[in-house]
């Protein structure tokens, strides 16, 4: 409370907002607290508390390997808690009125984030000059089929595109290794038998000469490995004496 005479008093509402700025920027014995200054701190409060939320909830939706209908129920639910829950906090905790308007910015800077987030991800995913993003988005209708057991509703959750075909060819050149093969990748995901196949697989790609070189039994680490899985596996099926 701010009393310049015994007749005259006025209630000045800084509001967390303004401390948490002078925090930051102190003022220098001068105190601007207008109507335009608090609902700048007011902002700059709702800004600092509700990104960060929106931002986990974005991460946490983009995750999901639900259907489309729960997610959109998750995110709504975590978009609209940290608001709804603040202003009753406030309410509750320090007896102030239930603010209309905060709770709408709240809301906004919720959706927002939230919404960039995701935008944000999914485009680092899915370039537009992507030549298969744009057959999806023109064919969004067409629906994937396991090949193993026949499920029709499988979910593709990672694509890439223009990547080499092997992975274990020696090459004699630079050249010949920058002119490799290419094709792309789309990871679908059956929710019925959790078989994962690439459906953009082609098998005219799948070229295999005397320059393919898979074998690793030179390396200490794999056989290692080797000897470790056996081991185990001998102990967990009582194999000992058994005829391999």
């Amino acid at each position: 409370m701010y009393v310049d005479s015994i007749q005259r008093h006025y209630d000045v509402n800084l509001g967390p907002g303004f401390a948490l700025l002078n925090r930051f920027f102190p003022s220098s014995g001068r105190l601007d607290i207008s109507s335009r200054m608090r609902n700048f701190h007011n902002y700059l409060y709702d800004a600092l508390a509700f990104m960060p939320l929106a931002y986990l909830v974005g991460l946490i939706v983009r995750q999901l390997r639900t259907n489309v209908l729960l997610r959109i129920l998750i995110a709504s639910v975590g978009i609209a808690a940290p608001p709804i829950l603040l202003e009753a906090l406030l309410r509750y905790d320090i007896g102030t009125e239930f603010n209309r308007e905060n709770l709408l910015v709240g809301l906004a800077i919720m959706f927002g984030t939230t919404v960039l987030t995701l935008l944000y991800h999914w485009l680092n995913q899915h370039p537009f000059s992507q030549p298969h993003l744009i057959n999806k988005l023109m064919n969004t209708s067409a629906t994937l089929t396991c090949p193993v057991c026949g499920f029709g509703n499988v979910q593709i959750f990672f694509e890439m595109t223009n990547i080499p075909v092997h992975c274990n060819v020696l090459l004699a050149t630079a050249s010949e290794a920058l002119n490799v093969p290419r094709g792309d990748m789309q990871l679908g995901f059956c929710a019925a038998c959790g078989h994962l196949y690439n459906y953009a697989f082609s098998p005219d790609l799948m070229t295999y000469t005397q320059a393919y070189e898979n074998s690793l039994h030179f390396s200490p680490r794999f056989e290692r490995y080797a000897e470790e899985l056996a081991t185990r596996l001998i102990e967990r099926y009582n194999l000992h004496g058994k005829p391999s």
